[in-house]
């Protein structure tokens, strides 16, 4: 039996502790289109994935696979500000993040989010999104007609790349995630001016900066957000790496409470629906709108400090029209 051309890669990967090294960005180019060109057998998708999880993915091989998903992605032609990824789900917290988002629309900020279905344990973004009154776009063209509208959209990765949520819908038969759940977040679909890339691990931070500056990538915001989503979690010291203008650049954040809030359960979103109405005492949700707001207004503007940042994420929370959501 001739072997078959994928077999290649495996072997690159898979050859054993002595003989197994890194792809290329080269070959993991070739590697990821193949698959998103559906040209590899199923039981090879298990095996490369698998290999790359065990060994983690390097930057040059997160750079490549990064390059043939852009090239292979569906044109979504967006003229937005922020590109928010949200793929993880929340388990501990509700996602608070959403009112961020929803307020930074409103000062004319505009946000395409993009994310997938969840494990049942997690809620997912894309199940929250009507009692917040935010739009669910199934293709580019209404995407676009909401952005012009409300400045803020969502839309799941099946409808505008579908081979690569084929493969992010490997997990619960894969048991774990892959690096196709890096890859999303960094993919940045609709050529925002900022790209947030929300991740589980501190460790991730360099190795995803190392990616997008080979890609060309200039103005991106990495960090551990709540749960993995892209959310400031108030509790603990937040630490930052990204580009501006194609530079690298690191920095802390202080935590911005005294104490840690307990993790909560409910998973009610007319919980959100209260707090922005100012009917629910909520400290922790609060002050991860306010951080999380913060963090993305000094993402955009590398000449306002930090503190600037705050005050300003503040004021807009404190002027936030309560009655833009219903009950």
């Amino acid at each position: 039996m001739q072997e078959h051309h994928f077999a290649h890669f495996l072997r690159i990967l898979g050859k054993g502790r002595q003989g197994s090294r890194d792809l290329t960005r080269e070959e993991a180019h070739d590697a990821v289109t193949l698959l998103l060109q559906g040209q590899a057998m199923d039981v090879q998708i298990g095996a490369f994935l698998m290999l790359l999880r065990v060994k983690d993915e390097s930057a040059d091989e997160l750079a490549g696979m990064l390059q043939a998903s852009r090239a292979l992605s569906s044109p979504l032609d967006l003229d937005c500000t922020v590109d928010w990824p949200s793929y993880a789900g929340k388990r501990k917290h509700l996602p608070w993040f959403l009112l961020a988002a929803k307020r930074l629309s409103q000062e004319g900020i505009r946000i395409f989010m993009h994310g997938s279905p969840v494990g049942e344990d997690r809620l997912a973004t894309r199940d929250v999104l009507r009692g917040l009154g935010i739009a669910h776009a199934s293709d580019a063209a209404s995407a676009r007609k909401h952005l012009q509208q409300q400045r803020l959209v969502y839309m799941d990765l099946s409808d505008f790349h579908p081979r690569l949520s084929q493969l992010i819908a490997l997990r619960p038969l894969l048991g774990v995630r892959t690096p196709m759940h890096s890859l999303v977040r960094l993919l940045n679909p609709s050529k925002a001016q900022l790209a947030l890339v929300p991740i589980f691990h501190p460790a991730y931070r360099s190795r995803h900066l190392a990616a997008l500056l080979a890609a060309g990538d200039q103005q991106v915001t990495i960090f551990k957000g709540e749960g993995g989503e892209a959310e400031r979690n108030p509790d603990g010291v937040l630490k930052t790496e990204g580009l501006w203008l194609g530079v690298p650049y690191e920095e802390t954040w202080p935590q911005m409470s005294s104490e840690r809030h307990p993790m909560e359960s409910m998973t009610d979103v007319n919980h959100l629906i209260a707090l922005w109405r100012g009917d629910l005492d909520h400290p922790y949700g609060a002050l991860a709108c306010i951080g999380t707001m913060a963090l993305v207004l000094r993402s955009l503007d590398p000449n306002k400090i930090m503190e600037t940042a705050l005050q300003q994420a503040q004021q807009l929370w404190d002027e936030r029209d309560r009655h833009a959501l219903q009950a």
